[in-house]
């Protein structure tokens, strides 16, 4: 190890004790000390079973009175249900002058701990005149459970100063202070003086330094720590599996998690947040359905993952199922950050008023709370929801964030409010000191686009404080595709080009310019130009959700297990489709002045088919073309049909070099 033991530098000593602990450990007399110095008198409330034996005056020493000492201490440890009767105790611990017993007062400050009153606690360890490793164990437990790992660091190099030797229980919380921390020199300092004492061969310390050197990025020293270890418990191997999803590695950490012996939730959990930290959204969802046919329930952890996955690939349905399982196994859900996951997942799926639902249900809330709601309404266009909400986050004490003018500024881009858009803008720096990024400058730009204010756009980003990106250039030529700007779009992308030379977005965003505008072979000339340099464009990826199971499927791929099954299902479709389309065509052969009322195109997109409707004999109704006044002898009329659901300006004749339609109720 590089770093020596004895260059462990001290952190800075512990904020200095309160002055009644000051007072009551230098006191000549400390009966002339108040209980309420430490605990507040108001705190007491009536305990009668608990001490009746100890009268509320009577004062003993602990060598003539033992039998009433042990009774004190059997109360604390069987007794004591509510945080005030503890204080109780404390109290005529005080009283009676007990406050040198070191025992006693151990078992007062794991009382407390349990609690979770960490400042009663850390005041009855300032107490304890010679701490044991025990008492010091538990208060840097009680620090690093609290979340105060730099609190618990400084009372371990306290610990050291006072000649107080570490266990292999210690050093683990050492280990874990400074890998929360990700301060890799003092986990070094801590790993040198383990390897001095030689406490490295213990299976817990060890692990903790596979895990501190993990979340610290040093994934090789990791492997090196997890190869020289004796014994490999769970904790090591789910250490390592973390280590090597935080470094990107998930082909190791699938592989190590593969070869473990034994695995148990936050083995699972680690591999599913790796996956999901990785932006590996269906892998982290299959784990997670493995994870539940293996029977191992997925804890808090692995059901934020899962929901954030669901989010990204619009799982609607899974992100309700893990909803409803977290309600039915006993997840807290009041619990902030899984109400923000439920509310992310709900909004970005469609779902925007279970969304709003969860949000009113939340009793208490944090600012990503206020931000997911924004945004959410935002990229639904509920543009006035998302900015009263804005206006009542502000009421409620919170301070807008970078996110929240996110959300607010994409609201009114969908709003079509360019001058309320351009204040809150400008209050970002005027009222809250934030210096709008590149999402804003491009929420600006499609604000701008969107209103048809193109050369107000442009001089926008010309005049931006740093070289826009490519996002704040493609805000801009969408707004010239959808306004016909085809002379501005072809400034923009020489521009972009300079910027992104290799980009395929700049082509195809060009071609799609051309296109709008009804310049086919100008479309096409882009896109040979872009397969003449050479340029691949990447593949479009879909993803659809049935029965509560994510598929993707990506263009020109052939790895889906289904893939069979896919092309032998569309060649069903298509047999289907040129069999309706050949009884479509016998129809209008055989029926004399029969008129097709109306048409219908498949809607891709949607995965929906209208129906179309059968021949005509009757007379005209609403909505429909019925036959000539000649009859049914009569030909076909060659007029253009203008029907309520036909596609204006087709004929019969027309449609037969065009694209056929669907048809689902042919006669």
């Amino acid at each position: 190890m590089a770093v020596a033991a004895s260059t462990f530098t001290p952190w800075p000593p512990l904020p200095t004790p309160p002055s009644s602990f000051k007072a009551f450990s230098r006191s000549d007399q400390p009966s002339k000390l108040r209980p309420s110095m430490v605990v507040t008198a108001s705190t007491f409330t009536p305990c009668a079973p608990l001490l009746t034996s100890i009268s509320p005056s009577e004062t003993f020493s602990p060598s003539d009175q033992p039998s009433k000492l042990l009774h004190v201490l059997h109360n604390i440890q069987a007794s004591t249900t509510t945080l005030p009767q503890l204080k109780q105790i404390h109290a005529h611990i005080l009283r009676n002058h007990l406050h040198g017993q070191n025992f006693l007062l151990k078992r007062l400050l794991d009382s407390y701990i349990s609690f979770g009153d960490i400042r009663h606690a850390h005041q009855t360890f300032e107490q304890m005149a010679d701490p044991n490793i025990h008492a010091w164990n538990s208060i840097l437990k009680a620090y690093l459970d609290c979340g105060r790992c730099y609190v618990a660091l400084q009372l371990y190099a306290r610990m050291l100063r006072s000649g107080v030797a570490p266990s292999n229980f210690c050093f683990p919380l050492a280990l874990k202070a400074s890998a929360r921390l990700a301060s890799l020199p003092v986990g070094e300092q801590i790993h040198a003086y383990v390897v001095k004492i030689g406490a490295g061969a213990d299976v817990f310390v060890a692990s903790a330094l596979v895990d501190m050197y993990g979340k610290c990025g040093q994934l090789a020293v990791a492997l090196q720590v997890f190869d020289k270890m004796p014994d490999r418990n769970v904790v090591a191997w789910t250490a390592l599996v973390d280590a090597c999803a935080k470094s990107g590695d998930m082909d190791c950490a699938q592989k190590l998690f593969d070869e473990m012996p034994q695995k148990n939730v936050f083995s699972w959990t680690a591999l599913v947040s790796g996956y999901t930290q990785n932006g590996m959204w269906e892998e982290a969802l299959e784990v997670f359905r493995r994870m539940q046919v293996e029977g191992a329930r997925p804890d808090e952890v692995a059901v934020l993952s899962a929901l954030a996955a669901c989010a990204h690939v619009g799982a609607l349905e899974l992100g309700r199922w893990i909803h409803d399982y977290a309600k039915k196994n006993g997840l807290n859900m009041q619990k902030v950050s899984l109400c923000n996951a439920l509310i992310d997942m709900y909004a970005k799926c469609g779902d925007i008023n279970k969304a709003g639902v969860i949000f009113d249900a939340m009793v208490h809330r944090s600012q990503a709370s206020w931000n997911s709601m924004i945004v959410g309404f935002a990229i639904h266009g509920h543009v006035e929801e998302s900015i009263q909400l804005f206006e009542g986050m502000k009421r409620a004490g919170f301070r807008p964030n970078e996110v929240s003018f996110t959300g607010l500024l994409h609201a009114c881009s969908h709003g079509g409010l360019v001058d309320e858009g351009t204040n809150y803008f400008d209050s970002m720096k005027r009222d809250y000191g934030i210096e709008p990024n590149m999402k804003h400058y491009g929420c600006m730009v499609d604000l701008l686009g969107r209103a048809g204010r193109l050369g107000d756009a442009y001089d926008f980003v010309k005049g931006m404080p740093f070289k826009p990106n490519y996002i704040v250039w493609s805000a801009l030529i969408a707004a010239c595709r959808n306004h016909g700007d085809l002379e501005l779009a072809e400034h923009v992308i020489g521009e972009v080009n300079d910027l992104e030379p290799r980009s395929t977005g700049n082509y195809v965003m060009l071609s799609n310019v051309y296109a709008a505008n009804g310049q086919w072979d100008h479309a096409a000339e882009t896109r040979a130009m872009l397969r003449g340099k050479g340029i691949v464009k990447l593949p479009g990826c879909s993803w659809i959700e049935l029965n509560n199971t994510v598929h993707s499927f990506i263009s020109g791929d052939k790895t889906h297990p289904q893939r069979s099954e896919v092309h032998d299902a569309n060649s069903d479709v298509a047999i289907q489709y040129l069999t309706n389309l050949t009884l479509l065509a016998a129809l209008l052969k055989e029926v004399e002045g029969g008129i097709l009322a109306s048409f219908a195109s498949p809607s891709l997109s949607s995965g929906t088919v209208q129906e179309v409707s059968a021949p005509s004999y009757g007379p005209a109704s609403p909505g429909r073309v019925g036959t000539s006044s000649s009859g049914p002898s009569g030909p076909l009329d060659e007029k253009r049909y203008t029907g309520s659901n036909a596609r204006k300006g087709c004929t019969l004749n027309q449609l037969n070099g065009e694209t056929p339609m669907h048809l689902t109720n042919v006669i």
